[in-house]
């Protein structure tokens, strides 16, 4: 495929994808393509012809300084991986990693989610030139690279030398709503705010229920502390002190779907 192909392809799956994306030659390190917004920035404040100019070196240089010898031995995995063990077809698979970038001006550190995608794979079943895109990190899985099957649902981490079978992720019902509600451009403070209607909703069907069938009675009482917001108010209703239990979790699940996978 020629340069230009590529360039044209990609300027159309950038307007698609809403982060930033280049193409890499495996062989050689040498960039191809990087998109570019609206402003003209690649990433963190850095112009595409950065990228374009430097190639790998590039991708190296912008990283956080303590995590540079980690991003040099994941690209070598990466590119056996894709280039090596021919009969695996690894047209499905990508490999990600969570790592710090800095911006232009060294002034911010941004954690962000690394993700490669086979691009380019020749007649033998060897990935030529691969896909990466920057997606928003996790801080709490860096220095983790996973590989996924993304036809199959399966995932690996790569541990001691080799690569490991990762335990499947599934969501629990809190996070699919979520999920969904982040789908339709939701922000966390929407999410929440949605979730607590939700709640509340079910919450008065439940004081309906039992006030039409006076099955709970009314109790209150209070810890040693005089604190009104710790009372203890019981009628079918959820008392102050699981209250505050239920928002803590609530703000957990918030914060860990919020990241990404």
């Amino acid at each position: 495929m020629e340069r230009t192909e590529i360039n044209h392809l990609c300027d159309i799956m950038a307007r698609l994808i809403p982060f930033p994306v280049y193409v890499m030659e495996l062989d050689t390190g040498h960039i191809l393509y990087a998109s570019e917004s609206h402003s003209g920035e690649f990433i963190g404040g850095y112009p595409a012809s950065d990228a374009v100019d430097k190639g790998w070196r590039f991708l190296h240089e912008i990283i956080s300084p303590e995590m540079r010898s980690f991003i040099d031995d994941a690209i070598n995995v990466i590119m056996d991986f894709y280039t090596k063990d021919l009969d695996t077809d690894k047209k499905h698979f990508t490999i990600s990693f969570n790592c710090d970038i800095l911006t232009k001006n060294k002034a911010l550190k941004v954690t962000v989610n690394h993700k490669f995608i086979p691009f380019i794979i020749d007649s033998d079943g060897k990935t030529t030139h691969i896909m990466g895109v920057f997606f928003p990190g996790n801080i709490a899985q860096k220095n983790t690279l996973v590989a996924r099957n993304e036809n199959e649902g399966k995932r690996w981490i790569y541990e001691n030398g080799k690569w490991e079978n990762a335990a499947y992720m599934e969501l629990s019902d809190m996070e699919k709503i979520i999920m969904t509600y982040s789908i339709q451009g939701m922000s966390i403070k929407n999410d929440s705010l949605e979730y607590r209607q939700i709640r509340r909703y079910c919450q008065e069907i439940q004081k309906s229920h039992i006030h039409q069938t006076g099955s709970t009675q009314y109790r209150r009482s209070h810890h040693h502390n005089t604190d009104a917001q710790d009372a203890v108010i019981t009628c079918g209703t959820v008392s102050a002190p699981q209250k505050r239990k239920q928002n803590l979790r609530e703000q957990q699940d918030l914060a860990r779907i919020s990241i990404s996978y």
